[in-house]
């Protein structure tokens, strides 16, 4: 099985929110289960602007490692025809979003997490539910 976390996922897992510890658990589940954790180059990029802007390298770099254990998905040609298509199928998608469901149906993942309501429901060919984080781990 695979799993695609969406950017707001690991921002509230690693910064300390008021949903870290439900994420804390669902990692902890994907682990024990030996499920694939996945995103997208473009969560990466996102998760490093706000270190940046602090000028905090060593927080940006801890993050940078921390991708090390996860797969993660490039936005490549292949992805791109598939955000052509989404966009053109779901005019209201925003491009960051398209971008991330794009590259887990590239890679064709079974899970897409995020914790954004417009998301979860959404069909999108190469992925197999996208939902919250809370509805995967009542499921899964």
């Amino acid at each position: 099985m695979r799993v695609f976390w969406d950017t707001n996922l690991f921002i509230y897992l690693w910064e300390e929110g008021p949903w870290s510890n439900d994420l804390r658990q669902v990692r902890a589940q994907m682990r024990e289960n030996q499920i694939a954790w996945v995103t997208s180059t473009l969560t990466v990029g996102e998760i490093v602007v706000h270190p940046l802007r602090q000028k905090d390298e060593a927080q940006a770099q801890r993050y940078r490692e921390a991708f090390r254990s996860i797969e993660v998905v490039p936005f490549d040609e292949a992805s791109a025809f598939r955000f052509a298509a989404l966009r053109a199928r779901h005019p209201q998608l925003r491009p960051p979003d398209a971008i991330q469901l794009a590259c887990a149906a590239t890679v064709k993942c079974d899970w897409f997490l995020t914790h954004d309501r417009r998301l979860r429901g959404l069909q999108v060919d190469g992925v197999g539910r996208v939902a919250s984080y809370r509805d995967f781990a009542a499921d899964a």
